[in-house]
């Protein structure tokens, strides 16, 4: 005998978005960033060095690309289907999770070709622009890190 699912009350498969792999990718990149500012932390005042958050690819920060409908702003949609805090955890993207972290970068830059997928990101991330000094631009990684890498290089001689 056949049954039918209620869509009302399922629950949204991650695998529609990427595998197991991307959850488990995005799982060990967190903890390899807050391992690296918890080493970081202990040098930062020493030598007054600043930590900087450079995605070169940053996309639209939408896990659900079968979904082209923009995403709530807050929870309450998930929790309306039943999706406990701990789902919620696995359709945020690389860059709400690193924002949502206690130790924090000083700085945060998103680059993406797509200017409508970094419209669509800086949206997403506008509730932490308060407290972060978060920069968005759109265009070529490449550039942006020699830039970056120039106006350090400056820095460091004068």
């Amino acid at each position: 005998m056949a049954t039918s699912k209620n869509h009302s009350t399922s629950k949204p498969n991650p695998s529609k978005w990427g595998s197991n792999w991307t959850i488990e990718k995005l799982d060990a990149f967190k903890k390899y960033v807050e391992a690296y500012l918890t080493i970081m932390d202990v040098y930062k005042n020493k030598y007054g060095w600043k930590t900087l958050y450079f995605d070169g690819f940053a996309g639209s920060g939408d896990c659900n690309k079968d979904n082209d409908s923009k995403e709530p702003t807050d929870n309450s949609l998930f929790f309306d289907f039943g999706i406990e805090e701990a789902e919620i955890e696995i359709y945020k993207s690389a860059a709400e999770r690193v924002l949502s972290l206690k130790k924090k970068f000083d700085y945060y830059y998103f680059i993406d070709l797509n200017g409508e997928s970094l419209k669509k990101l800086k949206e997403k991330l506008s509730p932490f622009e308060i407290d972060y000094c978060l920069q968005f631009r759109e265009g070529d990684a490449n550039k942006y890190v020699k830039e970056l890498s120039a106006a350090l290089k400056k820095k460091q001689e004068t």
